[in-house]
């Protein structure tokens, strides 16, 4: 309550003018709050009947032009991001696969290498075996 009187004190130390600025500050900055939360509530209000639609419970006849063109909006808004999750998840799976690939190709040459090993090492035996024949 302290707190209060204070800045009313303040307040009402300052000039005529200055008093009007700051409220005016005060008023334009509560009016640009309400037009963001009117901007929020408007679109949870069509998310909502877009889900609603999409389910069958709502029915978009008798919505204005201008509720279904930001109907529009929105539903294109949420094709985005689900294109951006796809393809996210289609990146993910080819850097998996492709790191799965190489693991499985290195390890083929590996393979390779110790086949190509033993066939040297049957190689050096027979003609070993050769020479001392």
């Amino acid at each position: 309550m302290e707190e209060a009187h204070c800045v009313l004190t303040r307040f009402q130390s300052i000039t005529k003018i200055e008093q009007t600025k700051k409220m005016s500050n005060q008023e334009e900055y509560l009016m640009n709050k309400i037009d963001k939360l009117k901007k929020e509530n408007r679109e949870k209000e069509l998310t909502q009947l877009m889900y609603s639609n999409l389910y069958g419970k709502a029915n978009l006849v008798g919505l204005s032009a201008t509720d279904l063109n930001d109907l529009v909006c929105i539903i294109d808004k949420n094709l985005e991001e689900i294109n951006k999750r796809i393809e996210t998840i289609d990146a993910e799976n080819n850097n998996t696969s492709s790191t799965s690939q190489v693991a499985i190709a290195a390890k083929a040459e590996v393979s390779a290498m110790n086949e190509d090993d033993e066939d040297v090492k049957t190689n050096v035996t027979v003609n070993d075996n050769n020479i001392k024949n």
